[in-house]
């Protein structure tokens, strides 16, 4: 691109027979150099400015991009997180189920124990009173004859 000085610095040939009037070609120079001093400014100020915005564009998308990143592993986190609490929350009802087994098979051993011992008091309290019957039948027994045998003498010394 030609820069304003190329335009102010160029030289025409002058020509002998018939060339361009040197005022006029001057004069048309001065309005083509100020209105192209005045593009060529322009076209660098656009220039920078579309720099300025490359460079604002390239920073944002570098922004976006570790945001989508920092989302990405904020995401697996979370559900690194997740899947951790419901493997403990598995193994915490397992813990617990585990746990409510033995305690109601305890409970059950318990109330086998509690079972057999109340039968065996059953059977116990029935050989004890079968005894005392037993005994208190042998103790009438003896009393029927002790006084029968106290009639008999009884009768004899009267």
């Amino acid at each position: 691109m030609l820069s304003p000085l190329d335009i102010e610095s160029k030289k025409f040939i002058k020509s002998t027979f018939g060339g361009y009037s040197k005022a006029d070609v001057e004069k048309f120079m001065e309005l083509i150099l100020v209105d192209y001093e005045k593009l060529y400014r322009e076209n660098i100020a656009l220039k920078d400015k579309a720099n300025t915005l490359s460079d604002a564009v390239d920073h944002y998308k570098s922004m976006e991009d570790t945001m989508q990143s920092t989302l990405l592993v904020a995401q697996s986190a979370s559900d690194e997180v997740r899947s951790n609490a419901a493997e403990k929350a598995r193994l915490i009802v397992e813990e617990a189920n585990g746990k409510a087994g033995d305690i109601i098979k305890n409970a059950n051993a318990e109330m086998q124990k509690s079972a057999e011992k109340t039968e065996q008091l059953k059977r116990d309290y029935i050989l004890f009173k079968s005894r005392i019957i037993a005994e208190f039948e042998t103790y009438l027994k003896t009393m029927k004859s002790n006084m029968g045998n106290e009639e008999i003498n009884t009768e004899n010394k009267n």
